[in-house]
């Protein structure tokens, strides 16, 4: 036998609008519709913040550690020197143009809504890229490794810098990752900060 407990007579005002019964809240690691309508109400509180930022460390620990996402090749060599100054890159103009979009100077907000909106865009992001990548790699793999051997002026080029056909691919699944995911926060903080208008 079950019984159902209401807190609501012991909770303050400010409390009871972030509680409601029978509508428990529960983490957006998909959808992003969800979390943008809640973070246009301000309705997403400090706990769930934090919640969102362990889950996003969490995320790139499994997407990167089960082997889902791979660098390109030895580190310190020159193809993974590359790839790790265009990942840099992109790092930085996907900061300036997400900060840019959520309303600059003028919301204070940004890095929460940037944490929250993170999760789900890089979840269904990156195992979309890799997974892509992998279905490539998997299907393809014979004929990746003879055009890797083979004497096409392409695949020339790559081995002067010390990589293959795979470790080019690779090095496009690492950029285009990130790429996506910054060109879809644009648009969802963007949209975050227009809820917020039409809120007041």
């Amino acid at each position: 036998m079950f019984v159902r407990v209401s807190l609501s007579p012991f909770l303050l005002d400010a409390d009871r609008r972030q509680y409601q019964i029978g509508k428990p809240k529960h983490m957006n690691l998909i959808r992003t519709s969800p979390l943008v309508d809640a973070l246009g109400r301000r309705a997403v509180t400090a706990e769930e913040r934090a919640k969102y930022l362990l889950v996003s460390f969490l995320v790139f620990s499994v997407i990167y550690y089960s082997g889902l996402a791979i660098g390109t090749g030895v580190p310190w060599s020159l193809p993974s020197v590359i790839e790790a100054i265009a990942v840099a890159g992109i790092n930085i103009v996907g900061v300036v143009k997400t900060f840019d979009a959520s309303g600059g100077k003028e919301n204070p907000d940004y890095v929460a809504e940037f944490t929250c909106l993170y999760v789900p865009v890089v979840v269904t992001t990156y195992c979309v890229v890799w997974g892509v990548y992998w279905l490539l790699r998997w299907v393809f793999h014979e004929s990746i490794l003879a055009f890797s051997q083979s004497h096409f002026q392409f695949a020339a080029n790559l081995d002067r810098m010390g990589t293959d056909l795979l470790g080019f691919l690779t090095f496009a699944a690492n950029l285009i990752a990130p790429s996506i995911t910054y060109a879809r926060l644009v648009d969802l903080l963007a949209r975050v900060r227009e809820a917020k208008r039409s809120v007041g």
